[in-house]
């Protein structure tokens, strides 16, 4: 799996985030994955459990996306390259975090879900809309209980250079959501825009590679998924890597690298 350049990183104002997990949180949350895969009994969970077991027990990582503790490791160096990036722009160029909700997309199976199909779309409305600085992003997927749906959604960061190519973007993005509007699984509001005060909270968010429990009932709060959701969204994300839930424009992994090319 693609991870980013192994190098020792900068990372002690990262981990003084909130929201960005310690060593040991992420520990902990791998080791509770292990237990839901054990539970599930399958061979495949079985298996996966023993690896995600040996990263945290045995000092032998895993590198997969089930696992929160190499999920961190990959954030960290992530975050901070990004967070370089973004710190250090031209005058005039802004980054907006952006969130579509893919409500064509949304499904019973969290394995019907086709990361690429979904990334390749959306990469090519970023170019048609003409945007020339690097987008950042991510495919995320939330479960949602009452209608026992996965909800597939992208946060993308996004440069807004007041060249109208962003608010051409953004109306296309809308656009594509018209049809999806309609739908009976839709919820209101399925795209969100807001300026990057803070580029480590919003990179963070953006990169944080957690698919979650998101009821509809507003007393409920996100959290675990259940048994059977939990079990096999693991199993689906052990099957990918980071760059494959990682929506690039003008940016790429390479040799271990996030090569990002600038106008």
């Amino acid at each position: 799996m693609s991870q980013l350049r192994n190098t020792k990183i900068r990372v002690g104002h990262l981990l003084d985030m909130n929201g960005f997990e310690s060593e040991m949180k992420a520990k902990n949350e791998t080791r509770a994955r292990y237990k839901v895969l054990y539970r599930d009994g399958r061979r495949e969970s079985t298996q996966l459990a023993d690896r995600l077991w040996g990263c945290v027990e045995n000092d032998v990582p895993c590198h997969s996306v089930a696992c929160k503790s190499c999920c961190r490791e990959f954030r960290l160096a992530l975050v901070e390259e990004l967070v370089t990036f973004i710190s250090d722009l031209p005058k005039g160029v802004e980054y907006y975090m952006v969130t579509v909700a893919l409500y064509d997309q949304v499904t019973d199976r969290c394995l019907d879900v086709n990361t690429q199909k979904i990334k390749d779309r959306y990469r090519k409305m970023i170019s048609r809309a003409g945007i020339q600085w690097p987008v950042f992003g991510v495919v995320e997927m939330d479960y949602c209980p009452e209608r026992e749906l996965w909800e597939p959604h992208i946060h993308m960061l996004v440069a807004n250079t007041n060249d109208g190519t962003f608010e051409t973007l953004l109306d296309r993005l809308k656009r594509s959501q018209q049809k999806a509007e309609g739908r009976p699984n839709a919820r209101k509001h399925t795209i969100n825009s807001r300026e990057v005060i803070d580029p480590k909270e919003a990179i963070s968010y953006v990169f944080k590679f957690m698919w979650q429990l998101l009821p509809l009932n507003k007393g409920w709060k996100k959290g675990r998924l259940p048994q059977l959701q939990n079990s096999n969204h693991l199993l689906y994300q052990d099957k990918l890597s980071f760059s494959k839930l990682m929506l690039l424009h003008k940016a790429r992994i390479e040799g271990g690298r996030l090569k990002i090319k600038c106008p």
